[in-house]
């Protein structure tokens, strides 16, 4: 008995050269210094990380030159500023994201950075009243938690898998040089102008506003624009 087995081929509609050519393209355009959305998110956490450092960085400072805290009232000032962060981050915050989303929860984040930072330098000259700082270091609480783990999950999700390590160590270079800029750049402003923190809040508010304004620029992450490619590319024949 002979037994006749009959192979039909069917062409493969996208062919292993294609897909190589496709994955050799994608490659060139998700390099972390040629990868434009990257590099822009990149920016945008470091104008976002500046002011929030120079921030934190001198608050104690502030609450001492400004308010002229003792020591103890400054301990008591920061703790309330870290318990309220406690606080919005594992209450408020998931009720924002569930209600708003990631962009609109991040652009609201961002917003009360910008407002509250300008707010701070106002009443630290014209308006000395310590309930008044209180509040305003809970909306930075809740602006920060809207926003910044947003940010650099954005950043993260820019770049392929083999490259989230890399630019996970860029983005913590740019949380480094923000650790030495901003208190300098702070306690330069405090102590040279004590009676016109003014300043010191326009600085930290202009940073945060340039992380705001870079908000409304779309970036599309890395698998989303991977995706893209393969359906553009697929052209069966």
């Amino acid at each position: 008995m002979t037994i006749i087995t009959t192979i039909f081929f069917i062409e493969e509609s996208w062919p292993k050269s294609k897909r190589e050519k496709t994955e050799k393209e994608v490659k060139i355009k998700i390099h972390i210094f040629r990868n434009r959305d990257a590099l822009y998110l990149l920016g945008q956490f470091a104008f976002h990380s500046l002011s929030f450092i120079m921030y934190v960085s001198t608050l104690a400072i502030f609450l001492g030159i400004v308010l002229g805290l003792d020591t103890i009232g400054v301990s008591i000032m920061l703790t309330i500023s870290g318990i309220s962060r406690a606080i919005v981050r594992f209450s408020v915050f998931n009720l924002t994201i569930k209600r708003l989303g990631e962009k609109k929860m991040t652009i609201l984040g961002l917003s009360i950075l910008v407002v509250t930072f300008f707010l701070i330098g106002i009443f630290g000259t014209f308006y000395k009243v310590i309930w008044i700082f209180v509040l305003l270091m809970v909306f930075a609480s809740y602006g920060v938690s809207c926003s910044r783990g947003i940010l650099i999950s954005r950043v993260t999700q820019s770049v392929s898998p083999r490259e989230i390590g890399k630019i996970n160590g860029y983005t913590t270079t740019l949380d480094s040089i923000a650790q030495i800029v901003g208190p300098i750049l702070g306690t330069f402003l405090l102590q040279g102008f004590p009676t016109a923190t003014y300043i010191f809040g326009a600085v930290m508010a202009i940073f945060a506003l340039g992380a705001f304004l870079m908000d409304f620029r779309e970036t599309i992450p890395f698998l989303e624009k991977s995706k893209l490619k393969e359906t553009v590319s697929f052209v069966p024949e």
